[in-house]
């Protein structure tokens, strides 16, 4: 699912593990190579754990650490219906979250809460507390790592970039610049913020789990031989309130010149991190079912937009794009499932 809207390819090893062990730490960063090399030799390798994730509140400096080992203890059976029950939808809320109510007013009232140093802070250090959180329940209820599930509350609707960089152990150097990337941008937000300037940040921590490559014909990690290859995905996701994709959204919603300039500097902001990345290796790809391939609109050169035509036939390489072209028409001669963005992609014009 996700940016295709339908399920493209799905590739399924099932394999039996045992009961499994976690370990949660919030432990002080340090925004230095030497930090980011000693933190997660251990961590990105074949033999690291078996899941892993993490979320950095660089207003503290703290990273929130959750990781998944097996225990060598035979697995016992679990009652989901009952576990599940008791989580997102429970209460009589029917799934829904608790703050989209608080995002709907925000909207109606053009209020730009990220000017507050407080309200930033607190909402930067709930989005790390709650995952943590969700792990603890996971860990006594489902334990099977898929923390989503485990949330006390489904997160309110959010704007999403990732990417994802690939990692070459013992050589950590991509990690470590692929946050300092996103680590000096939001700085610059932080001083213009502070000099009023500014009128966007994001509110949300800075994510980043490691996953292995796929041979998927969509797969953004893409290798011959799949679990080849290490990589990183790092997500900056930031709350929607007041924000738009496109000007014609933001035109809809929001004609105030303060709630214009607050989309404008918050699709500045995600264009800026996604280049920054882009610099940093050829091999990095960005997620596709995220806000990527940022580019200035024809008709207004200030306005970034994502999904750009021509960037987004620059993710895969012309092999594969032949490739799925192919397995296109063969599967799909009538283009039931082909849409602008897939068409981008491929390079079917």
């Amino acid at each position: 699912m996700g940016a295709f809207g339908i399920v493209t390819h799905v590739t399924i090893r099932l394999r039996e593990i045992t009961e499994l062990e976690l370990e949660t730490r919030f432990d002080d960063l340090t925004m230095t190579q030497e930090w980011f090399n000693n933190y997660f030799r251990d961590k990105a390798s074949w033999d690291g754990p078996l899941f892993q994730q993490g979320f950095i509140d660089f207003h503290r400096m703290v990273i929130t650490y959750g990781m998944w080992t097996e225990s060598g203890k035979k697995r016992t059976p679990k009652d989901y219906p009952s576990i599940l029950s008791n989580r997102a939808g429970s209460h009589g809320r029917g799934g829904a979250a608790y703050l989209p109510l608080a995002d709907d007013l925000l909207d109606a009232m053009d209020v730009n809460y990220r000017t507050n140093d407080f309200i930033v802070k607190m909402l930067v250090r709930f989005s790390c507390e709650v995952p943590a959180l969700s792990w603890k329940l996971n860990n006594e209820g489902e334990n099977d790592a898929y923390w989503v599930s485990s949330l006390p509350s489904p997160m309110p609707v959010s704007q999403w970039g990732a990417w994802m960089f690939p990692v070459d152990p013992p050589d950590l150097s991509l990690l470590y610049k692929a946050a300092k990337v996103y680590y000096d941008r939001w700085q610059e937000a932080q001083e213009a913020i502070r000099a009023g300037t500014g009128v966007f940040r994001p509110d949300v921590a800075l994510e980043f789990r490691f996953v292995w490559s796929s041979n998927s014909y969509f797969a953004p990690n893409y290798t011959d031989d799949p679990s080849s290859q290490l990589f990183v995905v790092v997500e900056y996701p930031t709350l929607s309130s007041n924000l738009y994709t496109t000007k014609e959204q933001l035109l809809q919603h929001d004609g105030e010149p303060a709630m214009i300039q607050l989309t404008k500097e918050y699709l500045k902001f995600f264009a800026d991190v996604e280049q920054g990345w882009r610099d940093l290796d050829s091999r990095a790809r960005p997620h596709l079912a995220k806000e990527h391939c940022f580019a200035p609109r024809a008709d207004d050169p200030e306005f970034m937009e994502p999904y750009n035509k021509a960037k987004l036939g620059e993710i895969l390489s012309p092999d594969r794009q032949a490739k799925l072209r192919a397995k296109l028409k063969a599967k799909d001669p009538s283009g039931i499932f082909m849409n602008n963005f897939i068409s981008a992609l491929v390079k079917a014009d």
